[in-house]
């Protein structure tokens, strides 16, 4: 059987350059025999492929596979709804209620019971994912995008999505697969030959980036707007809008500018919020008799219900007193996040499966009943075992 420690192994072999007499030999073959069981890490002269390093409950958290009796556990399995599950767990070797593990399981972003076509790109996406909540996480969205145009009569429209696909529609409805972040292009030509475009991040159940630096355009006075923020995330926030002009910044919440001539500008607002989210948003605004042509868009988001859990994450920890928390609570932070940040083939595993090696970064609360503790800025190598 073969588990999962690192990229090469190293056995431990007697030396036999030491001028020792040839019946001492056979007594420490025996002893190595009997000292060293079968399933011990084997010694390794490399970096471990697996390892987890962060912060858990306030102290440091490192776990290599292949180092302090850790190796790399990984199975699947198909639940009731026909959705394969894959799990990756730090464990101690030579024990099935294992003290001071970690295991990550995610599911499938789809319902399979066929092995020879449930497993392609979309089951390893390289992106967020949410945390499953009892009932379900939603993990696809429905988004109904709607231009809004300055200046003339548009002719044609250029829509990317920013998962890899693009529309040609004047007011398209996308679905997106999967929980992510996609900053979404719109290019529009006019009638009169004048083009505008502009290109926003359009969040999807990300608690990584939970604020939203939103905000919109009040009024126009000739070339004096009057511009209202509307952030999200923690209370209290900090501001800088950068006008796209030339000129200083302002910090003010809900700023009136007064631009040297008539035009488009992009506007930028950047907001931090109180639990030091940053992040930003652009709109391009247009005054009176601008000259030229504007376009902005909006964006209306419909979740698709997901009662099996579909595309979402599970972190479990089981600590030195054989105490178990998770992550699966209705009460998960908006802080926290999962992000997938590669994904290579490996070795099979000790059960004869494939696997598959993530690279993943990680920050989420793990609960016991009233009890929680932190997992905090976490990166971690796993493997997972897949049809």
């Amino acid at each position: 059987m073969i588990k999962l420690y690192s990229k090469s192994h190293i056995a431990t072999k007697p030396n036999s350059q030491i001028g020792f007499a040839t019946w001492l030999l056979p007594c420490l073959a025996i002893c190595l025999f009997a000292c060293n069981k079968p399933d011990d890490p084997e010694p390794t002269d490399t970096t471990p492929v697996f390892f987890i390093n962060g912060q858990l409950d306030n102290s440091g958290l490192a776990i290599s596979a292949g180092e302090n009796g850790y190796y790399m556990y990984s199975d699947y399995w198909l639940d009731a709804n026909d959705v394969f599950t894959f799990m990756g767990e730090f464990k101690p070797t030579d024990c099935f209620s294992c003290a001071n593990t970690l295991k990550v399981i995610f599911s499938n972003y789809k319902a399979d019971a066929v092995p020879s076509s449930a497993i392609d790109a979309g089951s390893f996406p390289l992106t967020y994912l949410p945390f499953a909540v009892p009932g379900g996480a939603p993990a696809s969205y429905s988004v109904k995008f709607t231009p809004l145009t300055t200046g003339g009569q548009p002719q044609s429209f250029l829509w990317d999505f920013g998962d890899g696909t693009t529309s040609t529609e004047g007011s398209p409805t996308h679905i997106y697969a999967n929980t992510g972040i996609y900053e979404v292009g719109l290019t529009v030509t006019y009638q009169s030959g004048c083009s505008s475009n502009i290109s926003n991040p359009l969040n999807l159940g990300v608690s990584a980036l939970s604020c939203d630096a939103g905000f919109i355009l009040s009024s126009v006075d000739v070339n004096t707007v009057a511009l209202t923020s509307n952030p999200g995330g923690t209370a209290p926030w900090t501001y800088d809008w950068d006008f796209g002009d030339g000129t200083a910044n302002d910090n003010s919440a809900n700023p009136t500018h007064t631009f040297a001539t008539p035009g488009v500008y992009q506007v930028c607002l950047t907001t931090v919020s109180s639990d030091s989210c940053t992040n930003t948003r652009c709109l391009n605004v247009a005054t009176e008799n601008p000259g030229e042509c504007s376009i902005r868009y909006s964006a209306t988001t419909t979740t698709i219900s997901n009662p099996f859990n579909l595309s979402t994450v599970e972190v479990q920890w089981t600590d030195a007193a054989g105490v178990e928390y998770t992550s699966n609570n209705a009460a998960q932070p908006m802080a926290s996040y999962f992000k997938i940040n590669n994904v290579e083939e490996y070795e099979v595993n000790e059960n004869g499966d494939r696997t598959k090696k993530l690279n993943i970064s990680l920050n989420c609360t793990l609960y016991n009943g009233t009890n929680s503790i932190q997992l905090e800025n976490a990166a971690a190598t796993i493997a997972v075992a897949h049809p």
